[in-house]
């Protein structure tokens, strides 16, 4: 297939997936989120043999981690318990944003005390996260306590989808940084960090090229940004890891790790060390809840899957 025509087929297809989304979110707003699911699930089976290049890149992702000591069954049913999952993620996500009183019963909250000890010394907090299950409703969750929350986001590819997240993101009360522009951008995360509030950084993503300190996930070289230790190092704000998963009985369950210990000094010399600590509590969450984890979607998860952007 040319070049131009897979252009066409991709936005096409987010055309297709953005109208589908937009008609979820009606339908959510007037049905119960049981007959949704029940309506919907049917349908994944119908959609999945279309999704070839998503499951392509997590069957990549999958092997370049377990290799051999994962056979093809194994592979096949991540897959599909990943892609799944992903569905049913984001109908929770529509849902309760429109019914957030049905969320607080729903969340359990480990280690909170951890996060007010930290607030308390008056310099905000850096909470770094990941791409762990329903990520967007840990958000929501602290709200609902009282907690100011602050995200920085990267600019997506999606246009449309990036105004219905931002427009999500408003209802929640969530304060959303665009990267671009640079100013705004340093006003916005400073800004947060001087009122007392929680920043959020997601740095399981590959940041741009030429940028980043590497780190070793999955035995595999990455990047990663180094925005947390910029924002430490300037407000001497407390860097604290969190994350949110679900059980099997679909209950949320927000973590809230132990403090990471920043060594001081030099850039060049503490940055690396620093985010590979980071970077460990991460792998970690993904080990325990591989199937929670949206990374195995995104082809540049990996600088070894970066060949993968030529296909």
């Amino acid at each position: 297939m040319a070049k131009k025509d897979k252009t066409y087929l991709r936005a096409f297809t987010r055309r297709i997936s953005m109208g589908g989304l937009l008609c979820v979110e009606w339908l959510l707003g007037h049905l119960p989120r049981w007959c949704i699911a029940a309506l919907i699930s049917p349908l994944y089976y119908v959609v999945y043999p279309f999704m070839g290049r998503m499951r392509a890149i997590t069957l990549t992702n999958l092997r370049a981690v377990y290799g051999p000591a994962k056979d093809e069954l194994f592979y096949q049913k991540m897959t599909r318990d990943c892609l799944r999952r992903a569905a049913g993620l984001m109908i929770d996500m529509i849902y309760y944003v429109e019914h957030p009183a049905e969320l607080t019963p729903r969340v359990i909250t480990h280690g909170e005390e951890r996060l007010r000890e930290a607030l308390d010394r008056g310099r905000g907090v850096i909470a770094v996260t990941a791409h762990l299950n329903n990520f967007p409703l840990m958000f929501v969750s602290l709200i609902q306590k009282g907690y100011k929350i602050n995200v920085i986001i990267r600019p997506m590819r999606d246009p449309e989808f990036s105004k219905f997240m931002f427009g999500q993101c408003e209802k929640w009360g969530v304060h959303m940084i665009p990267t671009k522009p640079a100013r705004e951008f340093l006003r916005e995360t400073y800004g947060a960090l001087q009122r007392k509030e929680l920043l959020f950084i997601v740095i399981d993503e590959i940041p741009p090229d030429n940028a980043g300190v590497p780190v070793t996930f999955f035995g595999k070289e990455v990047k990663r940004a180094t925005g947390p230790l910029l924002f430490h190092r300037k407000f001497g704000s407390p860097v604290l890891p969190m994350f949110i998963t679900q059980d099997e009985q679909n209950r949320f369950h927000v973590h809230i790790e132990e403090e990471i210990q920043i060594l001081e000094g030099p850039a060049e010399q503490t940055d690396a060390p620093n985010m590979n600590t980071m970077n460990a509590v991460i792998e970690k969450y993904i080990r325990f809840y591989p199937e929670q984890w949206g990374g195995w979607f995104n082809k540049r998860w990996s600088e070894n899957q970066r060949l993968a952007d030529s296909g």
